[in-house]
């Protein structure tokens, strides 16, 4: 479970590389296609690129900052993460906001039914109870192990 682990370098490597591979592709495809696309395909490259940025950045800074502090400190943060308090708190800010955003996705279908978006309603529906599915399935499954 995402609570009880802790990252190590290999995962901040590994989203560098991803953060740097997805930037790089939506700027060639965005330098590429340059005037050609309008829309949804332009919005994506525009996606591809943020979203290689930001990974790409996060993971610069967090792979910095292992480096620069002593394993002293980063042991004293892994047992404060691995705290059982910490791992109920992050569990339960899940839980809130599974919620919250199950509330959303009915609130907005409902407002995409009302402006006449049939698909984006049934979309949001779909995920909706994708969502309720996942929280059935998990509970049941975590319910049988404990």
């Amino acid at each position: 479970m995402l609570c009880k682990t802790i990252v190590s370098k290999k995962y901040w490597y590994l989203l560098l590389l991803t953060g740097a591979v997805s930037l790089v592709v939506g700027t060639v495809w965005a330098i590429t296609n340059k005037g050609e696309l309008n829309g949804g395909p332009a919005m994506l490259i525009g996606m591809f690129t943020g979203l290689g940025a930001v990974l790409f950045i996060f993971s610069a800074i967090r792979l910095a900052y292992m480096a620069a502090v002593s394993p002293v400190k980063l042991k004293k943060e892994e047992i404060k993460f691995r705290d059982e308090r910490n791992i109920q708190i992050t569990r339960l800010s899940l839980s809130a906001s599974g919620v919250a955003a199950t509330l959303a996705f009915a609130v907005l279908a409902c407002i995409f039914f009302w402006l006449g978006y049939i698909i984006p309603a049934f979309c949001l529906l779909g995920a909706m109870w994708l969502q309720v599915l996942v929280t059935v399935i998990a509970h049941r499954v975590y319910n049988a192990k404990m």
